[in-house]
């Protein structure tokens, strides 16, 4: 991950720290299928590519669960730009998924965007939209 633009304020900013864990968090609860934690990381308000609104969020990661057996992420390449508590990530993604009852897996990469802000001491993810090449 790069990280540009101003560094971490000491009045609340997000660390390189907290990114690189957030971004982590993010990987190991989508391959682990865990929506519990996914839930923790979304804020109330955010927003995807198709839904609005941590719920409605944690319930398409849900149904996603319930069809696949395997899941792998990969989120890399990542340029940070900082600007108080917030943060606005660029870069990349592949994402493989094998549903049940399948052998074969499915794989999908792209470019991704992820804006995190800091929000009652804690960094989430406010926005997370990707694209996925042809």
């Amino acid at each position: 991950m790069q990280f540009g633009g101003p560094g971490p304020e000491k009045n609340g900013g997000i660390s390189d720290t907290e990114l690189l864990s957030l971004i982590t968090r993010l990987t190991v609860a989508y391959e682990d299928g865990d929506s519990k934690t996914l839930e923790n990381l979304f804020a109330a308000r955010a927003q995807t590519n198709s839904e609005a609104g941590r719920r409605a969020i944690v319930k398409s990661y849900r149904r996603l669960f319930n069809v696949t057996e395997q899941r792998k992420m990969a989120l890399y390449d990542i340029s940070w730009w900082r600007e108080g508590t917030m943060a606005l990530g660029q870069g990349r993604f592949e994402v493989r998924v094998t549903e049940k009852g399948e052998t074969a897996s499915s794989l999908y990469s792209g470019d991704v965007i992820v804006r995190v802000e800091k929000l009652n001491g804690a960094p989430q993810i406010t926005q997370l939209y990707h694209h996925y090449y042809q």
